[in-house]
């Protein structure tokens, strides 16, 4: 049981900013898509 606490206290910090990266990266790519389109129109 303490292995298995130890690993998810230790990973858990990980998913959160994998989270918050992709989170980022999603919305830079459609925000810059936004402006692409409404520069092409």
């Amino acid at each position: 049981m303490e292995l298995i606490a130890h690993i998810t206290n230790h990973e858990f910090p990980t998913v959160l900013v994998a989270l918050a990266s992709g989170i980022m990266i999603g919305t830079a790519l459609t925000w810059v898509t936004m402006r692409f389109w409404g520069r092409g129109r």
